[in-house]
């Protein structure tokens, strides 16, 4: 069963986040396992920190800087792991399909892409958030993810990220 986590869009983008331990301890598996697959280095750090940090949103800034906080990271460290599929998508994808239905459509996603020990697999969650003005929606993610690649919008829409190369064409929703 996935654990999951509630997230209150109506509180300071500082305070949203309550990581219970195990949350913690997920997030900084997952921070040292992205790192070490992007072969991240002291330039590239520096070059994020330089280049991209300064161009988020002051909203998502915050939240970011909240959770390295809680995390006890560099700020920067958790930018890289926000921006892991963007760095990686061309070469990983998650398997996902869509199929009618007599009740609507059925949208599926797996987290299929490989990490060392399963890491991605345990840590998932099931991140509900709560009071946003558009209405409630839930992300499939892990303890940090400050965006999404799976989410649902109960009753309006689901959507998946699922950017890879390939000479497939997709008949079904192009």
């Amino acid at each position: 069963m996935i654990s999951t986590m509630t997230i209150d869009l109506s509180t300071q983008p500082d305070m949203r986040w309550n990581l219970t331990p195990q949350d913690k301890a997920d997030l900084n598996t997952l921070l040292d396992d992205y790192l070490q697959d992007l072969s991240v280095d002291d330039s590239l750090l520096d070059l994020i920190q330089a280049e991209y940090i300064q161009n988020v949103p002051q909203e998502y800034r915050t939240e970011i800087e909240a959770l390295a906080d809680i995390a006890q990271r560099p700020l920067v460290e958790l930018v890289v792991a926000n921006l892991y599929y963007d760095l990686v998508k061309l070469v990983l994808g998650c398997t996902a399909f869509v199929a009618a239905t007599p009740s609507g459509p059925i949208h599926g996603r797996n987290l299929d892409w490989f990490s060392n020990q399963r890491r991605l697999s345990r840590t998932t969650r099931q991140l509900n958030f709560i009071n946003n003005p558009a209405g409630d929606f839930s992300i499939v993610g892990w303890p940090g993810a400050i965006g999404a690649l799976s989410g649902i919008a109960y009753g309006r829409f689901s959507i998946t990220l699922n950017a890879v190369a390939s000479d497939e064409s997709c008949p079904l929703l192009c």
